[in-house]
């Protein structure tokens, strides 16, 4: 098992945020696989930096 552990703060807020995504060692044994989940944990880092956004904007609302 792989751990990446992540870590962010908005300007608008400075509140530190974090979260860990796992991926299971065998799951990218080829050049390709490991292209493709690096792909994926960067769509998911985007979409929880997409949901700080979301929430800050509800927040002032």
């Amino acid at each position: 098992m792989i751990e990446f552990r992540i870590g962010f703060a908005l300007r608008s807020d400075h509140k530190l945020r974090g979260f860990t995504l796992n991926v299971g060692a065998d799951q990218a044994i080829t050049t390709l696989e490991r292209h493709a989940v690096i792909d994926a944990l960067f769509l998911e880092i985007e979409d929880h930096i997409d949901e700080a956004i979301a929430s800050t904007m509800v927040e002032l609302n």
